[in-house]
């Protein structure tokens, strides 16, 4: 009988639990492919106060968090296909959002410490732990002070966000003096600096930002660290779930062979925004309300061109001067611009089946999920090229199977560009090759689930 690897993917947030984004949609979705693919996986995350579900509790224990203890309750849910535990603490989790605290570091301190010890106190014991951002980036370091036999992966989704702890919080761990210096000491200990010199194997959620990252203009100040580790350092683009973005679940299904109900969608879609009907595209936005979007852009693209020749949809929550801006916006342009300021997983998908052209203009984007629901739909992308970005969307004018329009320049005036060629293609020949091309371009996680296996086994030496 061949053994099969244990694998413990740890993230600080799950769809359907927690999600604020595409960790959440990550973390959801590689550990099914994973579980598909033959590996023991369990998954573990905070439970936080707006998750009301019913979970078993398992078992509970003490924290040391610098001079006290905190108490720690571990749940589990075990109607998903991948068996999923909690670490819960009212004190730290049962806030109305995920993040944002003045406390994040001690939180997610205790969560990667809970972590580790919970592993003695559950009938699980992993020979991968796999590490997702800056949130569990101390599990590393913390396996390597306790001489683990366990293997760490650290994925990075997400450079710019770091996370620090003052070191009276790690105290009771047996570290060099060299190894807290590479981590921060004697200032306060670097999560994610911890999680890439100590963990197994690093990877990050596309190639394209992989090589970003070892530059200064896109390393955050860690671009020499990771050249350090380079080695050891791998991009993998991120997959969807493609059974839970679907054409054929659109309110009017359809598929690749069957295009004309994408327009019945679309007709929906501007009886539901309160959009006019009229022979032009929609151009759609589904996003985080936050500079690295590329928001700042929209807004001074839209002003510029006045709405002319399309309708435009923008559906996100984040930073509200975008929100008020946004939503002046569109009262300006009343049944030609539609701004909702929510988090709607069903209104989203609506959207994707209804729109002709998504919109992502990114200062930079580590992997992107939305332009490949995007073209999941048969909706166009223009994004600029950046990172996953880059690596997903060719361009109509130079891709030999081009799914969309890029731009290379953080600028209004090349966003216009891009936009404008997208606008001008719609109703012609080339839309539906480019719709086409978007829906057949390989989505799903079965291969980067493989890649994720490799790594896994080189680590373990192990033979199947």
């Amino acid at each position: 009988m061949v053994k099969k690897l244990k694998v413990l993917f740890v993230s600080a947030e799950c769809e359907p639990y927690a999600r604020t984004g595409g960790l959440g949609d990550v973390s959801a979705a590689l550990p099914k492919a994973l579980y598909d693919a033959g590996i023991m996986i369990r998954r573990v995350i905070p439970l936080y106060g707006n998750v009301n579900m019913d979970f078993k509790y398992c078992t509970d224990f003490p924290i040391k968090m610098g001079p006290n203890y905190q108490g720690c309750i571990i749940k589990r849910d075990t109607a998903q296909k991948v068996p999923t535990y909690f670490i819960n603490n009212e004190y730290y989790f049962n806030r109305d959002k995920l993040y944002g605290y003045y406390d994040d570091g001690e939180r997610f301190t205790f969560f990667c410490k809970a972590v580790i010890k919970m592993l003695d106190h559950i009938p699980f014991r992993p020979d991968i732990i796999h590490c997702n951002d800056w949130h569990t980036a101390l599990i590393p370091l913390i396996l390597k002070s306790i001489n683990s036999d366990i293997k760490s992966v650290f994925t990075i989704h997400n450079l710019k966000y770091t996370g620090s702890i003052p070191m009276q919080y790690m105290e009771e761990y047996n570290m060099s003096l060299e190894r807290l210096s590479q981590c921060g000491y004697p200032d306060n200990i670097d999560f994610m600096k911890s999680g890439i010199l100590n963990s197994d194997h690093i990877t990050t959620v596309s190639n394209g930002y992989k090589e970003e990252v070892l530059t200064p203009r896109y390393g955050e100040g860690l671009d020499n660290l990771l050249i350090q580790r380079k080695n050891s350092f791998t991009g993998i683009l991120n997959g969807i779930d493609t059974q839970n973005y679907n054409p054929q679940s659109a309110k009017i299904p359809y598929d690749i062979d069957n295009l004309n109900a994408k327009d019945e969608n679309k007709a929906l879609l501007r009886e539901e925004l309160g959009l006019e009907d009229e022979d032009v595209p929609i151009v759609a936005s589904i996003t985080r309300l936050d500079d690295q979007k590329g928001i700042d852009i929209i807004i001074n693209a839209i002003r510029k061109i006045d709405i002319q020749g399309f309708q435009f949809v923008i559906l996100g929550t984040g930073d509200q001067y975008y929100e008020n801006t946004l939503s002046e916006m569109a009262s300006m342009y009343p049944g030609k611009m539609a701004a909702i300021f929510a988090f709607d997983a069903e209104l989203a998908k609506r959207i994707y089946s209804g729109a002709d052209i998504f919109i992502m203009p990114s200062k930079f984007e580590p992997g992107g999920l939305g332009q490949l629901y995007a073209m999941a739909y048969g909706t166009v992308p223009v994004v600029r090229s950046t990172g996953g970005l880059k690596d997903t969307v060719a361009d109509a004018e130079d891709g030999d199977s081009p799914v969309g329009f890029s731009f290379k320049s953080y600028t209004v005036n090349s966003f216009i560009e891009a936009l404008k060629r997208a606008i001008d293609a719609y109703n012609t020949p080339l839309w539906e090759t480019l719709m086409k091309n978007g829906m057949a371009f390989e989505k799903s996680w079965e291969f980067p689930a493989s890649q994720y296996i490799k790594i896994y086994k080189s680590l373990c030496d192990y033979h199947s």
